[in-house]
């Protein structure tokens, strides 16, 4: 799924770089024949840098929101779900933007990368 990082060359950005070390690291943690089939539905990544420039990795999951009588998930060829929902009277397809207040998040893997070290 994801290059060896000893083939990365310069295409890549910091942010990318950062991104793949950070999936690395979690599958040596977590192996996929480990991990449950529900969790690619549930799991989302944040990126940011902290104050000395180094990438801050969270792997969190989002808890499962509760869908209206019309609505539905659709997963797209990249494994992105867009949500969508149906008009009850003129039966309308349309994308959801926003389905709501935020829901809770809960970080169960915080990596700091200081890619300086790893090049």
């Amino acid at each position: 799924m994801y290059r060896d990082l000893n083939d990365i060359n310069n295409k890549y950005n910091d942010h990318d770089l950062a991104v793949l070390a950070a999936c690395k690291k979690f599958e040596e943690m977590y192996p996929k024949e480990r991990q449950p089939e529900w969790l690619k539905y549930c799991m989302s990544m944040r990126t940011v840098r902290n104050q000395n420039k180094n990438w801050v990795i969270k792997m969190i999951l989002l808890s499962k929101p509760e869908l209206k009588p019309n609505q539905f998930w659709q997963w797209e060829d990249d494994g992105v779900p867009i949500l969508f929902q149906i008009d009850p009277e003129t039966k309308k397809k349309s994308v959801v933007i926003c389905g709501g207040p935020s829901t809770d998040i809960e970080v169960f893997l915080k990596l700091k990368l200081i890619l300086q070290m790893m090049r």
